[in-house]
């Protein structure tokens, strides 16, 4: 078990078990790990030690890339607006695996800077329809998590070219989704469909189309099939969990 593991595993714990030097060496061993991320222009951290270090963050040179690990601690909405601050800010992998929040902090919605976000393991039955203030992503999933639907305002993310949402229960997409132009690759993975609307034919760059794993969806809209037709590069993927065949056509 690393220094990573240890944290996320002491923080379901009482910490008062630990004596305070066994909590002084964990910090150290932590400054001197953040200081070795610094120089990758990287940061991979627990929400607790990001509320409580926030300005040596924020002081952190070209910072690029964050992933934050959350915990059952209270969301300290302030402080995640901070990370608003760091301009050269592009990624940031959010994982809430070991904690009970059920709805996405707002200020996240505030970084618009951010090029990938990475949503996991969080039990939000929503996405917020503030997602459409992140017009500079280009690539954004969203796995294991309960929504039933994309927001009608997931359409506005013109710039987008990845959308990953697998492993969630998604039942329904909104025909919005027809108006990311630039989208390249769609992967709805292990979800709850059983049609697609027919603007998904709207998007004309689109390459990989990941339908696997949705033995509800038993026909495919007619503007998908004639979008495959015109686009010789376009790979759809569909296999179940009873048969693993897998075509790369939509002809049926």
């Amino acid at each position: 078990m690393d220094y990573f593991e240890e944290t996320q595993y002491y923080q379901r714990d009482d910490m008062s078990m630990f004596s305070k030097e066994t909590l002084d060496e964990l910090d150290a061993i932590m400054e001197e790990y953040v200081a070795e991320s610094k120089k990758e222009n990287e940061l991979v951290m627990t929400d607790e030690y990001l509320y409580k270090n926030i300005d040596k963050v924020l002081e952190t040179p070209n910072l690029t890339y964050l992933l934050i690990n959350f915990s059952n601690t209270p969301v300290q909405e302030d402080v995640l607006l901070k990370l608003a601050q760091i301009e050269t800010l592009c990624k940031l992998e959010i994982s809430f695996m070991f904690s009970n929040i059920n709805q996405l902090p707002e200020a996240i919605f505030e970084l618009t800077s951010l090029k990938i976000l990475h949503i996991s393991n969080i039990k939000m039955t929503k996405l917020s329809d503030s997602i459409s203030k992140l017009k500079n992503l280009v690539s954004l999933t969203v796995i294991q998590t309960e929504i039933t639907t994309l927001p009608k305002s997931i359409g506005e993310l013109t710039n987008l070219m990845t959308l990953e949402v697998e492993l969630n229960d998604i039942n329904h997409l909104p025909s919005s989704i027809g108006k990311l132009k630039n989208l390249t690759h769609l992967d709805l993975f292990f979800n709850d469909l059983s049609e697609l609307p027919e603007s998904i034919g709207n998007l004309s760059l689109l390459r990989e189309l990941n339908l696997s794993l949705m033995p509800s969806l038993k026909k495919l809209p007619e503007s998908l099939i004639a979008l495959q037709k015109k686009n010789p590069y376009l790979k759809i993927d569909r296999y179940t969990d009873d048969n693993c065949i897998r075509v790369h056509s939509v002809d049926e």
